[in-house]
């Protein structure tokens, strides 16, 4: 198995996977379900992702040459196989378009009157299929530039405006039981599932000191920063939560200092465009993975063409309007079909795994005999 990637790379790409869909639009969702527990469901959820995460970190160290699509193949058979990566192309197709969607509302809001749809398609088609062509390697590369900028205008943003935080807008907790949460958990699945990239970089880390630890302290670092954003931004806006649906740029101009209210917003824009096209490139080139194990595309021009294409053809489809895709994404039926999705994928990876190793021992058993004869 060729090793694409090394371990700090393929930290940062989790990171980013972790926080960005989870900075804009879904905290007031989450808080249209939970109310002034919006922030306990973001934690719980987190846990969730966590607990997943860690079990394919586990299952990485146990068979470190062996990717996702080998391990289910021994387990399950080449079409079982092939339709759950159809079924991951379409999962990550749907999150870069919400991703993209997020982006355009951005520009929408925070720089331009109006942007003629046919410009915005026009060229995102040409960007993205440049960026899907990308390896995993060199996003990573990429992300190791720019991830000190992000994070210290990532942080300035969470601690500017936290002198503005009210506990009376994050107590009491639990006031209306664990049905809000458990309901804004399901409802908001979309969101979450950040455990998904790790399959698809599973077998294609390469091995270094400390692997399994340095994963673990960028994810546990990352699921912090979105718990502390998620308790600045309900503990700033309160019961009015629900309509700020940019929240990255709605939170530090929530500030006692309206003279620095410029330099702060062309500070988030630059950080929001950065992370949300890394985003979108990620899922993209997750989509495009998928898309090649199931069509059995050894290059990538194809997968990039068919992807960048259906994603800026689904793009037109909704006329660029996020509250389309958000309206959809949040209906009960979808959102249990995600929720349900996410379980059933780390279950049947730990099944894959243990069929995997009884598959070794039984081999190594058989080699065993054969020598001793």
């Amino acid at each position: 198995m060729e090793k694409t990637i090394n371990v700090r790379q393929a930290s940062l790409l989790l990171v980013i996977f972790t926080v960005a869909l989870k900075l804009s639009v879904l905290p007031a969702m989450i808080s249209d379900y939970s109310a002034i527990d919006g922030y306990i469901t973001c934690f719980f959820a987190l846990i969730i992702d966590f607990i997943c995460t860690l079990t394919i970190i586990l299952i990485m160290r146990k068979l470190p040459d062996t990717n996702f699509f080998e391990l289910i193949t021994q387990a399950f058979g080449k079409v079982i196989s092939k339709i759950i990566f159809l079924f991951m192309s379409i999962y990550f197709i749907l999150k870069s378009i919400i991703s993209l969607l997020e982006l355009h509302d951005y520009y929408i809001t925070a720089l331009f009157e109006d942007i003629k749809p046919i410009y915005f398609l026009f060229v995102l088609s040409f960007l993205l299929l440049y960026l899907f062509n990308r390896s995993f390697r060199n996003l990573g590369r990429t992300l190791q530039v720019f991830f000190w900028p992000l994070l210290i205008g990532l942080l300035f943003t969470l601690i500017y405006p936290i002198s503005d935080i009210q506990l009376t807008n994050l107590l009491p907790i639990f006031s209306d039981g664990p049905y809000p949460i458990f309901n804004g958990i399901v409802h908001t699945a979309i969101g979450f599932g950040d455990f998904m990239i790790m399959l698809l970089l599973m077998g294609h880390i390469k091995p270094a000191k400390n692997t399994t630890k340095i994963l673990i302290s960028y994810l546990s670092f990352a699921m912090l920063f979105v718990v502390l954003f998620y308790i600045c931004f309900q503990g700033s806006f309160g019961a009015t939560s629900v309509g700020q649906t940019l929240a990255l740029s709605d939170l530090p101009l929530h500030n006692p200092y309206p003279a620095n209210l410029g330099k702060l917003e062309w500070l988030t824009i630059l950080i929001w465009t950065i992370i949300l096209l890394f985003e979108s490139t990620i899922l993209g080139k997750c989509a495009c993975k998928c898309f090649g194990v199931v069509f059995n595309c050894s290059e990538k021009k194809t997968p990039a063409m068919v992807v960048s294409t259906i994603v800026v053809n689904l793009l037109g489809i909704t006329y660029l309007k996020l509250y389309n895709m958000i309206a959809f994404a949040i209906r009960s039926w979808f959102s249990v079909v995600i929720f349900a999705f996410h379980f059933i994928l780390i279950i049947l990876t730990i099944i894959a795994y243990i069929i995997y190793q009884n598959k070794e021992k039984k081999y190594e058993k058989y080699l065993q005999e054969n020598n001793a004869e």
